[in-house]
């Protein structure tokens, strides 16, 4: 699952700096409209490849798949939920998907991803594994690759058991023996992925910081008595946001079991919707295009010039344009500027977009879309702490 993890993350961060540097390149030299059309083009195609694969490849593979894990663990065989078909789609689509700039994530899929590699190490051609091929080993190895699926999104071994542990509370084969099995298996994912990162990207030999997700460094200031209503009313803030996002993005999954009833009105649905977040993305930094900053900021990010001058860069295309991980790093740097403008916009667009995406032909996660929606919601409140009460 490690090294799983390590190619979807490389793949994304590729896919999204390259089709980036094309369309900056364009910009640099030619009017907007042709850098335009290079970068929906690209974001099309990823997108339109990852429905086309979903919907007629491995069915199996839309959504996170975190909630038929659940059901599979807890005695529910679900259709097409475990197959080879599958796990293809799954790792593919999921990278297109995120690399077309779609409001989506590749942590969640992770799950999925390593309870199907569980069942595949019982496949194996060794003799000695047949004897565990029955329901209950086969979903103990599924308890343990999206354990490790977990571990290796964030980082942490002790998450992804203690998450897995959730999921299939209602199970009767757990144990306290499974449990630290698990635990080993997801510590060795996380090592394994520490090692391919730091290997891939040169540098010391340090794997203490290990994840998809990597929080950045960001400063560790003691709290005061006169913060916690801030955080009272982020977390109230929170709350709504969410039940309103689960019962539109319910209503709107209703509307689509009804009206998307054929294949290729899926694929379509998916092509509309990448190309219309293609084109929010593109464009919403022409807002604040005036607004530069110099790139002697630290934000452990790409700077994205967009239209500003040599050696300068603008923030709101930093935030829109980079890979999601990367982004949060940017949000959780002390040192990054971002004006209330450029927070609004990015909550804005991850918000609503993400609420109409989720749902459509597509493997895709919820993790990080909702850790970036906070960050947004929570680098503004600070921003008016900042400036209100200082």
């Amino acid at each position: 699952m490690g090294t799983c993890a390590w190619l979807i993350d490389r793949i994304v961060e590729d896919f999204v700096l390259w089709k980036w540097s094309i369309s900056q390149m364009i910009i640099d030299y030619k009017p907007m409209g042709y850098a335009m059309l290079c970068f929906l083009a690209l974001s099309v195609l990823f997108g339109g490849v990852a429905a086309l694969l979903t919907v007629f490849v491995g069915p199996g593979a839309q959504a996170s798949g975190t909630t038929e894990l659940m059901t599979y663990l807890n005695g529910v065989n679900y259709p097409k939920f475990i197959s080879v078909q599958t796990l293809f789609v799954k790792i593919i689509g999921t990278s297109l998907a995120v690399a077309a700039g779609l409001c989506v994530g590749k942590e969640g899929p992770l799950a999925h991803i390593g309870a199907i590699m569980g069942h595949i190490v019982l496949y194996m051609p060794f003799g000695f594994l047949k004897k565990f091929r029955n329901e209950q080993s086969k979903r103990e190895l599924a308890c343990a690759g999206a354990a490790a699926g977990v571990s290796a999104a964030f980082g942490s071994p002790i998450g992804g058991t203690l998450f897995i542990f959730e999921v299939s509370r209602p199970a009767t084969f757990w144990s306290f023996e499974l449990t630290w099995q698990i635990f080993f298996c997801s510590s060795v994912s996380t090592f394994v992925l520490g090692c391919l990162v730091q290997l891939s990207r040169g540098g010391q030999s340090s794997i203490t910081n290990t994840g998809l997700i990597k929080f950045g460094h960001y400063s560790q200031e003691s709290y005061e008595g006169r913060d916690l209503p801030f955080f009272i009313i982020l977390g109230v803030c929170g709350g709504l946001l969410g039940s309103f996002f689960n019962y539109v993005n319910g209503e709107l999954n209703k509307l689509r079991s009804i009206y998307l009833n054929t294949p290729w009105k899926k694929v379509m649905e998916t092509i509309l919707l990448t190309a219309v977040t293609a084109l929010l993305i593109f464009y919403a930094p022409l807002i604040t295009a005036t607004e530069c900053e110099k790139e002697s900021t630290k934000l452990e990010a790409e700077f994205i010039k967009y239209k500003c001058p040599e050696g300068q860069f603008n923030p709101l295309a930093t935030l829109l344009l980079n890979p999601e991980g990367t982004t949060i790093k940017a949000f959780l740097n002390a040192q990054a500027i971002f004006n209330y403008g450029d927070l609004l916009l990015h909550f804005m667009i991850w918000y609503l977009m993400t609420i109409v995406t989720y749902g459509t032909a597509l493997p895709a996660g919820l993790f990080l879309p909702g850790i970036l929606i906070g960050c947004s919601l929570g680098r503004m409140l600070s921003l008016f702490i900042k400036t209100t009460i200082g």
